[in-house]
């Protein structure tokens, strides 16, 4: 779990070095203060999924729901 964590801190970096804000939301990190385990890391950012395409051009982005995408950054897979 602290693996997943580390790669999502990462992934906000490059979100918020590309112009945008971005946050960790969600069950995640209600279950990181209660020190319980997590399956997924939801981010919500004002990046839009095409920004995030381009921001993440050398990662797995798919398409979810209007304004979602699932994006795959080192093998972990984020909500944003």
């Amino acid at each position: 779990m602290e693996q997943y964590l580390e790669k999502g801190k990462e992934v906000l970096k490059v979100l918020l070095n590309n112009g945008c804000e971005a946050y960790m939301i969600g069950e995640a990190v209600c279950r990181v203060i209660m020190g319980l385990p997590f399956e997924e890391i939801d981010i919500t950012t004002n990046a839009t999924p095409d920004m995030v395409k381009g921001i993440f051009a050398n990662t797995k982005v798919e398409d979810l729901s209007a304004g979602s995408v699932l994006l795959t950054y080192m093998g972990y897979t984020f909500r944003v």
